[in-house]
């Protein structure tokens, strides 16, 4: 994504971060576009209409732009209604026959057994750019990035911190960032105090209440706080992305602190560190929980993953039986 092949001329960019397929769709469009400020030059066409208009895109990739130059086409299906099938078809031979112009499709997750991801990844003429939830390396470098272009420092543990609220979605993330730099503004170093004050849970969705609820084992709370995710359209694979991620931890520190080591101990060994909001919870959380419980709802999670894969409607009603079902597995205090 810093440099572009553009000798490539048709690109696929998909995954569940749909905050980082947006960024990275809008720097291919402007990459391909090459600094033209040309209107006639990008085509935005939904995949939809390819269900009256199989020809469409070949036709648009193949239409000289009125002030010439190669033509953009932005293809977006990432709420398609159209079948897989039906759109690799119509994009097949378009891709074949490219010569001029750029595709750029915009996609949401998708299965390895995807007709769409398959086409892009077979041609030799496409490329297809998987964009997965931001590890703690990522975060690292975007809060660098952002501090770095805003002209200022942060101080390790103010960096920490805020890495340990940020995650799930790239665009969410970034405005979090940017939001703390334009509060900082006017000086050179970014504090503990300047997080606390400025960053909120927004950036990660208010994950983190369904995941305390549930790591403590409160059915109720984790109901009650994935029906709030729920009603305010947060995906349920972000949901399920994070309490994974969230119980891989808690079994690796199950494993510590049944070697030896004290709940605290392991706390605080956390990198990225745990936000100190959540540090005692986790801590209770340690002394709850064993590694063969934790193992076994790591694989209840990613079981329940897989099954909104291959049944999306049911979505909703899957993610918050799995979240249940673990929190039925914490052990009394």
């Amino acid at each position: 994504m810093r440099q572009p092949d553009l000798k490539r001329r048709a690109f696929l960019v998909y995954g569940p971060d749909s905050g980082l397929v947006s960024e990275y769709v809008g720097r291919l469009v402007e990459a391909c576009l090459k600094g033209r400020n040309d209107p006639f030059a990008l085509v935005r066409l939904d995949a939809d209409i390819l269900v009256a208009d199989p020809g469409r895109v070949s036709d648009e990739l193949a239409t000289i732009g009125m002030f010439g130059g190669e033509r953009v086409v932005w293809l977006r299906a990432a709420n398609m209604r159209i079948d897989g099938k039906a759109l690799v078809a119509s994009l097949q031979p378009a891709i074949a026959a490219i010569s001029g112009g750029y595709l750029v499709v915009e996609a949401g997750e998708l299965s390895d057994k995807s007709p769409l991801r398959r086409l892009f990844d077979t041609s030799p003429d496409a490329l297809a750019l998987p964009c997965y939830a931001d590890g703690p390396a990522e975060i690292l470098r975007l809060i660098d990035d952002e501090m770095q272009e805003a002209g200022l420092s942060i101080s390790p543990t103010a960096r920490d911190g805020l890495a340990a609220q940020l995650g799930g979605d790239r665009i969410a993330s970034r405005q979090e960032v940017r939001k703390l730099a334009l509060y900082c503004h006017g000086q050179s170093l970014v504090s503990d105090d300047d997080v606390l004050a400025i960053c909120g849970d927004v950036s990660s969705l208010a994950v983190d209440a369904v995941i305390d609820a549930m790591g403590l084992g409160d059915r109720h709370g984790t109901a009650s706080a994935y029906a709030r995710l729920i009603a305010e359209d947060i995906d349920t694979n972000a949901i399920l992305s994070q309490a994974l991620r969230h119980m891989l931890q808690l079994y690796l520190g199950t494993l510590d602190v049944e070697r030896g080591r004290s709940a605290r101990d392991v706390r605080e060994a956390q990198r990225p560190p745990i936000f100190f909001k959540r540090a005692n919870v986790f801590e209770r959380q340690l002394r709850l929980w064993s590694s063969p419980r934790a193992g076994e709802a790591h694989r209840i999670l990613t079981q329940a993953l897989l099954d909104i894969r291959r049944n999306f409607v049911m979505a909703e009603t899957i993610g918050e039986r799995a979240l249940l079902r673990v929190a039925s597995m914490v052990r009394p205090a």
